[in-house]
């Protein structure tokens, strides 16, 4: 589907479609501290001495820093096989050739046990039951559109116990292109027959704004993880500070003058 902005009225929205890290789950108390676990035991995998500065490169080019996580790399918003593919480019330019066609499925299982762990900090970022049980009441279809696999996906909302809230849970993978391509939320939209003008994209990073132009979807920035005000002014529908207050946004009027009501703020 060709993205386009468009009109909206509070009544058109049948369904949401969340982001998942750093929307409705904290982002670097995650996957901050799961990344600076994976790169050392990733390079041994890889035959790869996990020496101090190949270690400290491999977070810089993942975008993990003393302060948080960069919403422009590649931890923010690649799937597990782009980032794979970003760390041995870097690899190549410490001198080190990698040719091992497993380094995504590598990747992948690192991660996975790295969050799996009965000691991850999978926190929510907001009152999330309250607010499933509010979209719930207004006949809201609700979807995940996540960079992460969708075992881990899965694997995430047990914890946070809304699973049975969500209608469908979409992951990126080999006939999947990743967000920002818009191949998600059509999904979403054929599986319960939607127009993109339909649905809510809830996201924390530019890159889920992209996703939802892309898609021709309403784009609803949260400041609950690694994109910043400034970042998501310019490219949001409408800002708000965290899910929690989701369901305010239907209270606000998102049509008038037959214009949207761009770059609102709650």
């Amino acid at each position: 589907m060709a993205g386009t902005r468009r009109e909206w009225r509070n009544d058109m929205i049948r369904g949401v479609l969340f982001d998942k890290d750093g929307t409705i789950l904290e982002f670097d108390t995650l996957w901050g501290a799961a990344t600076r676990r994976v790169i050392p035991s990733f390079l041994r995998a890889l035959s790869v001495p996990a020496e101090h500065h190949l270690y400290e490169r491999m977070l810089e080019v993942l975008g993990v820093t003393e302060v948080g996580v960069d919403a422009e790399k590649a931890l923010a918003w690649m799937p597990y096989a782009q980032m794979a593919e970003v760390l041995i480019k870097a690899l190549k330019e410490e001198g080190f050739v990698i040719k091992n066609p497993d380094a995504a499925a590598i990747l992948t299982k690192l991660y996975y046990k790295e969050i799996t762990r009965p000691e991850a900090k999978i926190i929510p970022t907001a009152d999330l039951i309250r607010v499933m049980k509010k979209l719930k009441d207004r006949k809201c279809l609700i979807g995940l559109a996540t960079a992460d696999s969708e075992r881990a996906a899965k694997f995430c909302l047990d914890r946070l116990k809304i699973r049975n809230y969500f209608d469908y849970i979409g992951a990126s993978g080999e006939t999947v292109r990743p967000k920002p391509a818009s191949d998600l939320c059509d999904r979403f939209c054929r599986k319960y027959r939607l127009l993109p003008e339909e649905v809510m994209v809830v996201g924390d990073s530019p890159t889920d704004m992209e996703f939802a132009h892309n898609s021709g979807a309403l784009a609803v920035g949260v400041l609950s993880g690694v994109g910043s005000r400034e970042g998501l002014k310019g490219m949001a529908d409408i800002l708000i500070p965290s899910v929690d207050v989701l369901d305010q946004i239907w209270k606000m009027d998102l049509y008038k003058n037959k214009k949207m009501a761009a770059a609102s703020s709650i």
